[in-house]
């Protein structure tokens, strides 16, 4: 019901006029910093700092006739959406690949690996493919831009627009955020506006500007419905979207023709998923997990304040591929980590009443006896009961703990196995690093090292070539099994610090 009476307002406002104006308008400066803050945006994205920018080696030989240029460039794509030259779309072609080039080609190489998917969509919903560049124009892909109108996330969706086509919004989750279902709302939206207005130019710039900005300025032109006739009739400068929509894809097929985008930019990673049903914060997993943060941000963009509000309902994490395990068997330790850090937990309130101290529960079963481990300076009951071979819940109920708060200085009552008494009582002379290192992981739950402190030996390792354009990220992609880090950690590098020819060393993986 909501969507057929917006599209009969559309409509309505359509039918009530038609359009005019010249084409001899050349990009404003207003438009020129709102370009500027979308390509400003990307310095705050995860891959960027794993793939720095670079200088762009070769030059681009512009056409002496850029109109016949672009013209016969489209002509020879097989499209749907009428695309064509303008002064302003040559504008814009100029100012990306000007003082803008080292990001448009970042930015263009990043498109390569993302739109794929949404390409995906619009075949699935009969659209035309070249849709897929409205996002590029729009947020530079960046899921986290928001605009002074209040649009959000790849496509910019306002919250209104969002709402109708059926996209949660809420104090902790904007699905506005996550490419696959913000494209899912852009496919049903752009279908109804073109159900519209039988034109891709006027439905994209009705996507861009809103309805009614179009209806209006529709009106005030007069007689034809021209998007070039239209155009000063447009607010600015989102009137400049359509344009970039344009230059974008003209410089898409230029730069890949000149060699000057590459493909070397491994966004998104390959990732692996997994179900949370308790309340989360993405700096319990990158802390335990020693993850960076603001990878896990950009791969989880729809919580807005990095935390899942899961309760009544599950919700979606993702991780790098190869976390998946070390999350599930460090599951209860992340939930309890720093709890009262994360979440700004009120301490409990001790009651002052006399209480009679309880009885010590009994042991488990016949042969195991208690031992004592004293909590040490960053102790949780995760850690400990991970240590130990037990359930949080017994050391609760071991102890009488009510929640999870654990004191240093503590002493923890833990029934263990008779003939291995010895062994745990051990723990309590261990460091943190040494205690996470006999239980299997490595100090706060990573991997463990095979080698903590040595170098690979000879026989050990291959060497690999540094190549132009290589970082740590994508040569970690021709090894399976290897991460960025090992590459670090093995060759005792700066991940920025990468030069062609230098020697790097890669530990052989055994079968």
């Amino acid at each position: 019901m909501g969507r057929t009476f917006f599209c009969g307002l559309i409509f309505w406002g359509f039918s009530a006029g038609m359009i005019a104006q010249s084409d001899s308008i050349s990009l404003n400066p207003r438009s020129k910093d709102f370009f500027s803050e979308k390509m400003a945006s990307l310095d705050s994205l995860w891959i960027l700092r794993q793939v720095p920018l670079s200088p762009v080696e070769k030059n681009i030989a512009y056409p002496d006739n850029p109109e016949e240029s672009v013209s016969t460039l489209f002509m020879e794509m097989d499209k749907e959406v009428p695309l064509g030259y303008s002064n302003i779309m040559w504008d814009l072609v100029l100012w990306y690949s000007g003082e803008q080039l080292p990001k448009t080609r970042f930015l263009l190489s990043m498109a390569r690996e993302v739109l794929p998917a949404v390409e995906d969509v619009f075949i699935e919903e009969g659209l035309p493919v070249e849709l897929k560049y409205m996002p590029v124009a729009a947020s530079a892909l960046n899921p986290h831009l928001r605009s002074p109108r209040g649009g959000a996330g790849s496509w910019q969706f306002t919250y209104s627009a969002a709402r109708l086509y059926e996209l949660n919004i809420d104090s902790y989750v904007d699905q506005r955020r996550d490419l696959h279902l913000s494209t899912r709302a852009a496919a049903q939206m752009l279908k109804d506006l073109y159900g519209v207005y039988q034109d891709w130019q006027l439905a994209i710039t009705a996507f861009y500007c809103g309805p009614a900005t179009l209806n209006r300025a529709i009106r005030r032109a007069g007689t034809a419905t021209d998007y070039n006739r239209i155009y000063s009739f447009l607010p600015a400068p989102q009137r400049d979207l359509y344009p970039a929509f344009t230059a974008l894809i003209y410089l898409d097929s230029l730069l890949h023709q000149t060699g000057i985008i590459h493909n070397d930019v491994p966004w998104p990673p390959e990732m692996d998923t997994v179900s949370i049903d308790k309340r989360l914060h993405l700096g319990q997993v990158a802390q335990v997990l020693q993850l960076d943060l603001h990878l896990l941000k950009d791969i989880n963009p729809v919580y807005r304040r990095s935390l899942i509000p899961a309760s009544y309902y599950s919700f979606e994490l993702r991780l790098p591929a190869g976390c998946k395990s070390d999350f599930l068997a460090l599951e209860d330790s992340i939930y309890h980590y720093r709890d009262t850090f994360f979440f700004g937990l009120r301490p409990q309130v001790k009651v002052s009443a006399r209480r009679s101290s309880p009885a010590r529960p009994e042991a488990p079963t016949e042969g195991h006896v208690a031992v004592y481990y004293t909590v040490k300076p960053g102790d949780n009951l995760g850690f400990i009961a991970q240590w130990f071979s037990v359930q949080t819940a017994q050391l609760r109920y071991w102890n009488n703990i009510r929640g999870n708060r654990i004191r240093a200085g503590q002493k923890i009552l833990i029934y263990v196995p008779s003939a291995r008494a010895d062994y745990y009582r051990g723990y309590d002379k261990l460091t943190h690093s040494q205690k996470q290192q006999r239980s299997g992981v490595a100090s706060q739950g990573a991997a463990p090292k095979t080698e903590p402190d040595e170098a690979l030996r000879p026989g050990e390792y291959t060497i690999y070539v540094v190549q132009s354009g290589d970082n740590p990220w994508s040569i970690a992609r021709k090894y399976p099994g290897v991460s960025s880090h090992d590459i670090i950690r093995w060759n005792n590098i700066d991940a920025r610090g990468l030069r062609p020819g230098q020697e790097l060393k890669i530990k052989k993986v055994t079968e």
